[in-house]
């Protein structure tokens, strides 16, 4: 009877900007959850079946929405899944990207889900700053320290807790530094995890079982890990002996990661449910703690800066039974691009506030044909370049796609992304060019300017991705420039 009421009551509500998609069938366990967000937003719920494709593609036209959340049990969640879902959220206009800001609401039960919804709730009310967390293993012969902020977590105005774990110290030793690290974390704001990862261990770090048994309680922090796997609460597939991808089965609840971690009290969640690396959790890192963008926003940007990595063609991928792993080049960059899960509500902000927003762009209308966008990199690093943090500047300046084959040291180059709001009248380009590009009083050589137009609800948005070749720095070239900033003018043209 209480789902019933809830139902009817969301679907009374008339704001069609955001959208709750609930998983039909079943006994209705997650219909609480999703009329809790819906009503939060003054937004509607409508069932959906995840398994048809066509059915979601026309309901998402039909409402055209600004945010969509989708409810679903665990089990149902896995790659495929969220492959389909990307996919299908870059086909509701016309235009490459994707055209909504999206996050995923699950628990190990209906009730679960639930507290999830009610602690995203708790968010909207609670003043976010940056006291970070920062936790992970290191692989290195020196386990490194940051006290109170390194040379990037200055820069970005973070509060930095560290706990690094050396690989090669003991079981005992390390689950006991973990175990202070998560007590630790208690009221920070944004935790930043790394290492390996399956789906029942973040590893050389704790299991699902510890973060049950230590108590562990996250208390509305927003999480990004980048362990591959530690997203993935239902089936996944991990490579096999001639790089086929093998169905490993469900993962059961007792046994995720995911689910502790939504259990221990975070209020968002950005995790690997398939393989995903360090650079680009920490992307999208910075784009929700430095840029200040909704966790919809910071996931929508990366998944449109994977489809400018697609094009001409859009972003497709094929069934996991018939997907290879051949290398760490391209084809496998393009898959880890998918390989984040957003659990949480696409339309919080938490972090806008206290963004430092070291990178900006601003636009200024030259004459009728041609405008100038101005791209400003403040620096990124304060003092040390080769503490811990630094990974932070590094990861923002990579372009994660520029490995073509498996020769990174070779091929990695780095970039620029920003997108521009158009100014009015403005709906088409025909060209984008570098007139400077300059870090620390030196010209510095740059690619070829990429751009595509994006049609949003705010109107026609640039995508600029301006290509940076600083090799002339040294071996250093990524931190050099970061220390330095960057500021990069480039000139847009119409016909």
């Amino acid at each position: 009877m209480f789902t019933c009421l809830v139902l009817k009551a969301v679907l009374a509500a008339t704001d069609p900007a955001y959208l709750v998609l609930v998983e039909r069938g079943g006994d209705g366990a997650y219909l609480p959850a999703a009329g809790a967000l819906a009503a939060q937003h003054g937004g509607r719920v409508v069932e959906f079946d995840s398994d048809d494709s066509g059915a979601l593609l026309t309901l998402l036209r039909e409402h055209s929405p600004r945010y969509v959340a989708f409810v679903l049990p665990p089990q149902r969640i896995d790659v495929q899944l969220a492959h389909r879902i990307l996919e299908i959220s870059t086909q509701v206009d016309d235009d490459p990207f994707v055209d909504f800001e999206y996050g995923f609401i699950t628990g190990r039960d209906g009730e679960a889900a639930l507290r999830f919804v009610e602690r995203i709730i708790a968010a909207w009310k609670r003043e976010y700053g940056l006291r970070c967390g920062f936790f992970g293993s290191w692989e290195g012969p020196v386990v490194p320290t940051i006290k109170g902020s390194g040379g990037a977590a200055r820069a970005l105005g973070l509060d930095i807790s560290a706990h690094l774990l050396g690989v090669k110290e003991s079981d005992e030793v390390r689950a006991e530094k973990a175990r202070a690290a998560m007590a630790d974390f208690a009221g920070r704001d944004v935790l930043l995890f790394f290492s390996h990862g399956y789906p029942d261990r973040m590893v050389a770090c704790f299991d699902a079982a510890n973060l049950r048994d230590w108590n562990v309680d996250l208390g509305g922090a927003i999480l990004f890990n980048c362990s591959c796997y530690n997203g993935a609460p239902g089936r996944w597939w991990e490579i096999g002996p001639g790089g086929a991808y093998l169905d490993r089965g469900l993962t059961r609840a007792e046994d995720s990661v995911a689910l502790a971690i939504i259990d221990a009290g975070v209020a968002g969640y950005f995790a690997g449910i398939d393989p995903w690396h360090g650079p680009l959790a920490n992307q999208v890192f910075l784009l929700a703690v430095d840029d200040g963008l909704s966790l919809g926003g910071a996931a929508k940007r990366m998944y449109d800066r994977l489809a400018l990595a697609y094009l001409p063609e859009r972003v497709h991928y094929e069934p996991m039974s018939e997907r290879r792993f051949a290398g760490e080049g391209r084809g496998n960059r393009l898959g880890n691009g998918a390989g984040m899960i957003y659990y949480g509500d696409p339309a919080l902000a938490p972090f806008s506030r206290k963004a430092a927003k070291l990178l900006s762009v601003g636009t200024e209308v030259i004459d009728e044909h041609s405008l100038r966008c101005t791209i400003d990199m403040k620096p990124m690093l304060q003092g040390a370049m080769n503490a811990a943090d630094g990974m932070l500047p590094q990861a923002r300046l990579m372009d994660y796609y520029s490995v073509r084959t498996s020769d990174l040291l070779a091929e990695l180059k780095m970039e620029v992304h920003r997108v521009v709001p158009l100014p009015e009248g403005w709906t088409v380009v025909s060209g984008a060019s570098v007139e400077s590009l300059v870090s620390g009083g030196r010209d510095v050589p740059a690619g070829e300017v990429e751009w595509a137009v994006e049609q949003t609800h705010d109107g026609p948005m640039l995508h600029l991705r301006v290509p940076i070749d600083a090799r002339m720095f040294g071996t250093t070239w990524q931190m050099i420039i970061a220390q330095r900033g960057l500021t990069a003018r480039v000139r847009i043209t119409r016909e």
